[in-house]
């Protein structure tokens, strides 16, 4: 079947990422942190290194591969968490917005469109400046970025849903709006939501590495692709595989994610099915 190759390449891709990343403790038993100043800078093994440190050291004599398979794990579940922090509050505001109509669905939507409008990346630097850069208040602002889509998406799905014959049928018999909403139009529009999540997902991550990047992200000794990169930019001449490893890392990620939501786009989509 079409994208069939495609989509069963993201999911592994995916899939081994994430194998890595809970696998963590076990690939590197001495953590992260472990330093060793007589290894400083070494070379990965197709560089002519030791299988001691496969990708190299860093320039403390950090174990890239360790601090890599945990920057993993710690940058997906940051990611996964604010999406579902996106796409609970914005599907909250669409379906309320669709069951309530009227003022209340004009100012819902009038916010998401101010949402919308926003440079999201000056308001995340603006907040994280004033108010520190403490993990959960991270993670939620990463959560609160891309909402107002879901918002779009469940509202025209759901206003669209309603009008359909079950939905007037389960009106009729007297169900309640929260039951209507919640255990009948939601489960029917689910697939969308699910599209626009793993295409919001790969965002999320290039978002969470910039700001780590530029230091207002994830802090130490807590690590991260993204302020692994930044450690490793003053030694990219002369160490360049500290940053080439969770660069190649967060391309692939970002890549199998994008993919993933286009195959699953296509496939949900009924427009979009059999084009040809």
């Amino acid at each position: 079947m079409k994208g069939t190759g495609v989509l069963i390449g993201a999911s592994s891709t995916l899939v081994l990422l994430a194998v890595l990343g809970l696998a963590a403790p076990v690939i590197a038993p001495d953590g992260h942190e472990s330093i060793d100043l007589l290894s400083r800078l070494a070379p990965p093994v197709f560089l002519g290194g030791s299988f001691e440190h496969p990708l190299g050291t860093d320039e403390l004599g950090r174990d890239i591969l360790a601090r890599l398979v945990y920057s993993i794990r710690v940058t997906i579940v940051i990611a996964l968490v604010a999406t579902m922090i996106g796409a609970v509050v914005g599907t909250t505001v669409g379906l309320l917005a669709a069951a309530a109509g009227g003022w209340l669905d004009e100012t819902l939507m009038l916010i998401v469109d101010a949402q919308a409008a926003l440079p999201y990346i000056l308001l995340v630097l603006l907040v994280l400046s004033a108010f520190g850069s403490e993990l959960q208040y991270f993670v939620v602002l990463l959560g609160l970025y891309g909402w107002e889509r879901y918002a779009r998406l469940a509202r025209s799905q759901a206003v669209s849903a309603r009008e359909q014959g079950y939905a007037l049928a389960i009106s009729a018999v007297g169900a309640s709006p929260a039951r209507l909403y919640l255990r009948h139009i939601l489960p029917n529009i689910s697939s969308a939501l699910i599209v626009t999540a793993t295409l919001t997902f790969p965002q999320i991550v290039l978002l969470e590495s910039s700001l780590s990047f530029l230091g207002l992200g994830v802090q130490p000794p807590q690590t991260s692709l993204g302020n692994m990169v930044a450690f490793g930019r003053d030694y990219l001449m002369t160490a360049w595989w500290i940053v080439a490893a969770p660069a190649v890392v967060i391309l692939i990620t970002s890549l199998a994610f994008t993919l993933l939501g286009e195959t699953l786009r296509d496939r949900l989509d009924p427009t979009l099915a059999d084009r040809s």
